[in-house]
């Protein structure tokens, strides 16, 4: 099969509703897409997958909304992080509690963890504690290497309002983390 852009498979699925070109851009973006599920889900595998399974399931469904004024990447992990939020939105955990940390502690006190576990497990709760748009923001600039001005545009807001809101977000974050202790 020769070489299509994204764009292109689109078309080409809009038009022959052939699963050949789903199936070509489901393999290119399937692993980018789980790996930010993962970063949602904090590193739930099972739940990530399904996260996933649903996105894709949604794009199908959105594929005829897509409107060529951006790449079709960028749209697709558009929808993967509005799905994400979505779900964690509902789903939005309540204030931790000492009942929540007792597996935690009942795993460290088996001598089953390590250093390298527990400092993971406090970044996981103290990224947890965020706000959705601060979780987001975060994701794109740092673990996804998006630029400011992409941020920008992507949301709507000046440079300076994103390096802003980044900042603000790495501080609640430091807090957050030196909270859990």
């Amino acid at each position: 099969m020769k070489k299509f852009a994204d764009e292109e498979l689109v078309l080409l699925f809009m038009t022959t509703r052939e699963n050949k070109h789903f199936t070509k851009l489901y393999q290119r973006y399937y692993h980018k897409i789980l790996k930010r599920c993962l970063y949602y889900a904090a590193g739930n595998y099972s739940e990530a997958e399904d996260l996933t399974h649903n996105i894709f399931i949604r794009m199908l469904e959105k594929l005829g909304t897509f409107r060529h004024e951006a790449r079709f990447s960028t749209w697709l992990m558009s929808i993967t992080a509005n799905y994400c939020l979505d779900h964690f939105r509902a789903k939005r955990k309540q204030i931790v509690t000492p009942q929540d940390l007792l597996p935690m502690a009942e795993y460290i006190s088996n001598g089953d963890t390590d250093a390298a576990d527990f400092i993971n497990y406090r970044l996981q709760l103290a990224i947890s504690r965020l706000e959705d748009m601060e979780r987001t923001l975060l994701l794109q600039k740092y673990q996804e290497g998006q630029s400011i001005r992409l941020l920008a545009t992507q949301y709507d807001l000046t440079e300076s309002a994103v390096k802003m809101r980044l900042k603000r977000a790495k501080e609640r974050l430091r807090y957050s983390y030196l909270q859990v202790a």
